[in-house]
């Protein structure tokens, strides 16, 4: 068996093992890549979260002698779906989670992506050798062939190996889920001042404190994760730190792994327990005690009142070393300066927030790196804690300031030394308020509408009530039924908003096509025009002559509502104009473009609108829509309407729900 299929998904194996307090060797600036290119592609867009209490889903060790030991310079692909507790689904497309490195033979760093690389260009883990050392990570999935799989590379001097291990806290899909909110990073713990919590934690004593109500995070039930970063300060013996949901004295995952000595810090990405708390252990000898600190960055709710995130492929945007990106020259203390963000590695211009790695390197003393949103020369909590000489790495999710902008700020405890540092994005977050589709998702969303819709004819399933029954063939089938059904699909399996999702429809006026799409246009139903609001979700649908779903979409910088309408455009979304010129056509004449009866003259009052004074809205939409389909169906069947095979018989009839 070779070293790729050898299984490395052992779960819940103890939590990494103590180090020894030897001072570590440095790893050198040249083992950090350069700058990679800017020029990366969206991996996955418009992705809501799922949080999961963390298992281990990746440890090397757990292999036979040292089979599945990592040699430098050779990637290793590792897939993440279908294990463990709480298995990541086959439509994952980034996870985030906590990468950790241990037994190292030589310093170097660790690369994590969505695709193998033997020279990658940016970095995720950077360690000295001796030093179990974790960081966290928001990474994409790999796609295609590799689907639902992650590439780890060491990158050391030739020969060089290691163990590593990866523990998952949670994953990014489309359609419904969490969505983020990014704060201004705010310290809601630190058990030196008696913040949060206070007094030292002691070994294997889980200690819960609050997070929601704190910070900036509110109160509810609907908060179910947050950002952040976690810092062990003044441990009194080498060992880990466990944040998460549940209080666990002896916890099978790791956090933030410390030797003695050092102020060491680690991003978390964490669902929130019971009340909105967290629950913090430290493991290390008995009788031994540490300080913690957690400085929140974030939150998400189940709803889609936040941020979108959109997972990239990892490209490096800051990088201040000779030939490098983003600023020139090292930092010097309490000096912040801004790099620009958005408009760089395909980050739109709305993007709010956006996730990535931090590093330090070249740093004349030890010290602290800040970054945040807006420049702060005394800033009061910190990102990535450095002692002198040690490359060293942290995972951040941080909302980015105006225009754009990331600012970091070097602390020292003199003035003079100064730091080399980096950033590597792997993703950004974009409000859902002013959220539009690409041209590109709009077509992938138009055909995933379509192959996932029945064939004509087909049984709908009355046991689920999201197995799509669509008829796309003829305007007698019930468009309002159609536009309802696709709705809900680009809402609960695509994930689109409702604030991006509209309606558009012709009354029956044989001059004239009247529409509205999703209140861009400004136009008022007329008097006895009635549409319906399907709760929870806000969208709405109608029927007067002719209706379809339409979705907002951004075309080279502009924001307009296409229409979502297989029947009259099976090619893709077209615009409402070219929409309007289609219905003007059937509207022109008594026949449809099919050469048979009009609908209109078919179906007389059956075609009344959902709503008062006609009937009543139904008790439950999604039903009644797929009645109101498959009744319209049949009907056309009855009237000759719908197209016949090569044999010239009609299809058959369908039993209704």
């Amino acid at each position: 068996m070779n070293r790729t299929t050898r299984v490395l998904a052992v779960l819940a194996l103890a939590a990494v093992a103590w180090t020894s307090g030897a001072a570590p060797a440095s790893a050198s600036s040249a083992q950090q890549p350069l700058a990679g290119s800017v020029e990366s592609q969206a991996a996955t867009t418009n992705l809501t979260y799922h949080p999961i209490a963390p298992y281990r889903i990746m440890d090397t060790r757990g292999c036979p002698s040292d089979l599945c030991r990592l040699t430098s310079g050779v990637p290793f692909t590792f897939s993440l779906l279908g294990m463990g507790p709480e298995p990541i689904p086959s439509g994952a497309a980034a996870v985030t989670g906590n990468l950790t490195v241990v037994g190292q033979t030589v310093g170097g760093y660790l690369y994590l992506g969505p695709t193998a690389t033997s020279s990658p260009p940016t970095s995720t883990l950077n360690f000295p050798v001796g030093d179990i050392r974790a960081n966290n990570v928001t990474v994409a999935l790999g796609t295609g062939s590799v689907a639902g799989t992650l590439s780890v590379t060491y990158v050391g001097t030739p020969g060089a190996t290691t163990e590593a291990i990866f523990d998952v806290t949670g994953y990014f899909s489309s359609g419904t889920g969490a969505t983020y909110h990014p704060l201004t990073p705010g310290r809601i713990l630190d058990t030196r001042f008696g913040i949060g919590l206070s007094g030292a934690v002691s070994s294997k004593v889980a200690r819960t404190f609050q997070v929601v109500g704190r910070g900036g995070v509110p109160s509810g039930s609907n908060t179910t994760a947050v950002t952040g970063n976690l810092t062990v300060t003044g441990q009194s013996a080498l060992g880990y730190l466990y944040v998460g949901p549940s209080p666990l004295n002896s916890p099978t995952t790791s956090t933030l792994n410390f030797p003695l000595g050092d102020d060491r810090a680690n991003g978390v990405t964490v669902a929130l327990g019971s009340g909105g708390t967290l629950s913090v252990t430290y493991v290390g000898t008995a009788g031994s005690t540490t300080q913690v600190i957690f400085d929140v960055t974030g939150y998400f709710t189940q709803d889609l009142t936040g941020s979108y995130y959109n997972a990239l492929t990892p490209t490096r945007l800051l990088d201040t070393r000779p030939g490098g990106t983003g600023l020139s020259g090292a930092f010097t203390v309490h000096n912040p300066r801004a790099f620009q963000v958005t408009g760089r590695a395909t980050i739109p211009s709305n993007s709010n927030a956006v996730t990535g790695n931090l590093t330090v390197t070249g740093q004349s003393d030890k010290g602290y790196l800040y970054v945040g949103p807006y420049p702060k020369t005394y800033p009061d909590s910190s990102t990535l804690n450095f002692p002198y000489g040690d490359n060293r790495a942290n995972g951040v999710d941080v909302g980015l300031g105006s225009g754009g902008t990331l600012s970091v700020t070097f602390v020292a405890p003199t003035s003079g030394p100064i730091a080399q540092a980096i950033f590597d994005v792997t993703g950004y977050f974009t409000p859902i308020s002013t959220f539009a589709l690409s041209v590109a998702q709009a077509q992938a969303d138009f055909n995933y509408i379509v192959a996932n819709s029945s064939p004509p004819g087909a049984q709908p399933n009355s046991n689920n009530l999201f197995s799509d029954y669509i008829e796309w063939h003829d305007p007698a089938d019930g468009c309002f039924a159609r536009a309802y059904i696709v709705l809900r699909m680009m809402y609960s399996e695509l994930g689109v908003p409702p604030s991006a999702l509209g309606r558009v429809w012709a009354l029956d006026n044989w001059n004239d096509a009247w529409m509205q799409a999703g209140g861009l246009d400004g136009w008022s139903a007329p008097s006895g025009f009635y549409e319906v609001k399907i709760e929870p979700y806000s969208l709405y649908a109608s029927w007067t002559f002719h209706t379809a779903a339409t979705v907002k979409v951004n075309v080279n910088g502009t924001v307009k509502s296409m229409v979502i309408d297989p029947m009259l455009a099976p090619s893709g979304p077209v615009d409402v104009s070219t929409w309007l010129g289609l219905m003007a056509h059937v509207t022109s004449s008594a026949e449809t473009r099919w050469g048979q009866p009009n609908p209109m003259q078919h179906a007389g009052s059956d075609y009344d609108t959902y709503g008062p004074p006609d009937r009543p809205a139904p008790a439950s939409l999604d039903l009644d829509a797929r009645q109101e389909e498959c009744r319209m169906f049949n009907d056309a069947v009855a009237s000759g309407l719908e197209p016949r095979d090569s044999t010239g018989a009609e299809p058959p009839k369908v039993t209704c729900p």
